[in-house]
């Protein structure tokens, strides 16, 4: 998540989503943010040699804080949803949810999935 939020700047414009164009441009939206993080992990995970131990997937949901759903407080369809990864384990099944938007704003490193 350091890498991604050291190379990308948060921009509410319409963005690149696809991972080469962003390292030129460096902004991004959650979009461009959790594809570029989904992309670096996998890259670690490949050079650590346990790409077949976890599975990187790119999610769209919503956002709560303190189980209040905030994306429906903004008329903007910009905050309509909201993209993040999960880190799957393989063999337990155990499911990691990280959000590299939330990250770069907050440095909160794990997210609670619903």
């Amino acid at each position: 998540m350091k890498e991604t939020a050291s190379t990308l700047s948060f921009s509410f414009d319409k963005c690149d989503h696809e991972t080469d164009k962003l390292v030129e441009t460096k902004k991004a939206n959650c979009i461009g943010y959790s594809a570029f993080l989904a992309s670096v992990i996998q890259f670690k995970l490949k050079q650590s040699e346990l790409q077949n131990d976890w599975k990187v997937h790119h999610n769209v949901g919503e956002i709560y804080l303190m189980n209040e759903n905030i994306n429906r407080h903004f008329n903007s369809g910009f905050f309509k949803d909201h993209d993040f990864v999960t880190v799957e384990n393989v063999k337990t099944k155990e499911t990691i949810g990280i959000d590299a938007t939330v990250y770069d704003y907050f440095r909160i490193e794990r997210i609670k999935l619903k």
